[in-house]
């Protein structure tokens, strides 16, 4: 992407106003058996706020954490999981994408993307063979949004880049790189609510085709 110099000041406006952590909602978790495993899909909402909104809008990535903890009756972790997902918009094509490690989906509208981006569909938990079926769990889930880390701010100028065509003065930022160092950083989820499902029995879920 190259923007002209009045978009990248633009730019540079919502990196320096960003709100460091917004928190969506868990709406609903289902747990169930699939292909040997115990899965389950969380449907969050809120994810994107007016400001992850007006980030994105500007070509600027969206940053999703989701944070998910599968506890037994002693409520010690039986597993771990953390899925993070960017969410951009193209402003040159009008596509909008939302990205998730190696795999990327590509939408019409921002909305579009919204639906699927806030949808985590199949995360695979635990093999079944592991799972007390009359045992009782729990999952806890916090999910967390930067519109664009505070971090990240003092890394960006790595991602621009300044040339000069004839009297004109254009800058070039790299936005595959920038999506690649949100996606591929840590982070703490301190300061995220936690959504604590009903206890449910594994032999009383719904079996699904894989």
């Amino acid at each position: 992407m190259r923007p002209t110099l009045r978009t990248a000041l633009a730019l540079t406006v919502w990196l320096l106003a960003a709100t460091p952590v917004t928190a969506g909602r868990v709406v609903e978790v289902e747990p169930y058996r699939a292909d040997g495993w115990l899965y389950v899909d969380v449907h969050t909402a809120d994810l994107l706020d007016p400001r992850t909104r007006s980030t994105v809008e500007s070509g600027l990535p969206g940053h999703c954490r989701l944070r998910l903890e599968l506890r037994d009756a002693r409520d010690e972790v039986a597993v771990r999981r953390v899925v993070e997902r960017v969410l951009e918009f193209d402003l040159w094509e009008g596509i909008a994408r939302v990205r998730q490690g190696a795999s990327e989906r590509a939408f019409r509208s921002i909305d579009a993307a919204d639906s699927a981006w806030s949808h985590f569909a199949g995360l695979r938990l635990l093999p079944w063979e592991r799972v007390d079926l009359d045992g009782r769990y729990r999952l806890h889930v916090q999910v967390r949004v930067e519109p664009f880390g505070p971090e990240e701010r003092e890394r960006v100028s790595e991602y621009v880049s300044e040339s000069e065509r004839g009297d004109r003065r254009e800058l070039a930022f790299d936005l595959g790189g920038l999506v690649g160092r949100l996606v591929g950083r840590g982070g703490t989820d301190d300061d995220a609510p936690v959504w604590t499902s009903p206890p449910f029995r594994p032999a009383s879920l719904p079996e699904r085709a894989p």
